[in-house]
């Protein structure tokens, strides 16, 4: 089993630290124990923009744009039947597995905190994504990735009336072959969730031109898009405006930090783990990435590896089954 999640036990000066006024901002400590090692960033709250990932970014496996639109390149086999060196595919779903890794190391996105995000404080706080790469078609390819954003708690809004266990937003891509170029995936659709499957639900499918819209950091081995979380409740939207123009009742979503020495402490790349597909699980307990007690393909809600009640976040296997992209 091939993890890239990072369990974390941080205090809480290992974190940013949110800004009232004008104070300069301490770059923050290396965390005191970290079990696992996601390759990119020193800490699940802290990357750095000098950090390597582990990829050459040597014109054949790395990320470029292309007229706006993100573009995979990789040398690696990417189909089993024209694998000739490490070629297993655990899961059974014709994707080698070592690809399917390179493909989430180089394109899971930045995730842009408020300077309030109150998990960057919490000393228990964590976050982390648990994703599935499928492809839909392989002749022509179209391959599928869903992404859970896991995080440890939902701070709750109304004065925190409605802060609960664990909480669980996703985001989606859906990748094209370029024609005559059998190695280079383009981005054909981007999927935010936010609010998902509540009253307040601001999810949004990005197609075509809106995929223009994307915004990409390149020090954090990129490009890579970026997308901003809500101060507290998690929701994923894909532009700083989408997020601020939303309406939500008695909250008002920020997403993004002001008047900080550092704005780019405050965005971090999740490490990350491939759970494989429905019926060939790659990881079941979750407890691998930090969140004791979640599994990844059991129907059961979603609680950080916190104590487990019914308020909890919807289950992992939902936002791992659940297709945005397939119209019904």
């Amino acid at each position: 089993m091939r993890t890239h999640l990072a369990t974390l036990a941080l205090s809480t000066a290992d974190r940013p630290a949110a800004s009232s006024a004008t104070p300069p901002l301490a770059r923050p400590r290396l965390p005191v124990l970290w079990l696992l090692a996601s390759g990119l960033c020193a800490s699940a709250f802290a990357c750095s923009a000098s950090a390597s990932d582990g990829f050459s970014g040597d014109g054949k496996n790395d990320t470029v744009l292309e007229g706006g639109r993100l573009v995979f390149r990789s040398d690696l086999a990417m189909q089993v039947d024209q694998c000739d060196t490490d070629c297993a595919d655990v899961d059974g779903d014709g994707l080698v597995d070592a690809w399917e890794d390179q493909l989430l190391e180089r394109m899971r996105p930045v995730v842009r905190f408020d300077e309030a995000e109150k998990i960057l404080s919490d000393p228990t706080g964590k976050v982390g994504m648990v994703a599935r790469v499928f492809p839909v078609s392989l002749d022509p390819v179209e391959i599928h990735v869903l992404i859970e954003l896991g995080y440890s708690n939902d701070y709750g809004t109304c004065f925190g009336i409605t802060e609960h266990h664990g909480d669980s937003e996703r985001v989606g891509m859906r990748l094209v072959a370029l024609p005559g170029r059998p190695h280079d995936l383009v981005v054909s659709g981007l999927y935010t969730a936010a609010h998902e499957h509540t009253p307040n639900e601001h999810s949004k499918l990005h197609e075509g031109d809106d995929l223009l819209r994307i915004e990409t950091r390149r020090e954090l081995g990129g490009p890579r898009w970026v997308v901003f979380s809500s101060r507290n409740k998690h929701a994923t939207y894909f532009t700083l405006s989408d997020c601020e123009s939303s309406f939500i009742p008695c909250v008002q979503e920020d997403c993004s930090p002001d008047r900080v020495a550092d704005p780019a402490k405050f965005d971090v790349v999740p490490p990350f783990v491939n759970a494989g597909e429905p019926t060939a699980h790659r990881v079941d307990d979750l407890a691998v990435v930090g969140f004791p007690g979640d599994d990844a393909w059991i129907d059961q809600r979603f609680c950080g590896g916190l104590a487990r009640n019914n308020l909890c976040a919807e289950p992992t296997v939902e936002k791992l089954t659940s297709d945005p992209f397939i119209k019904l």
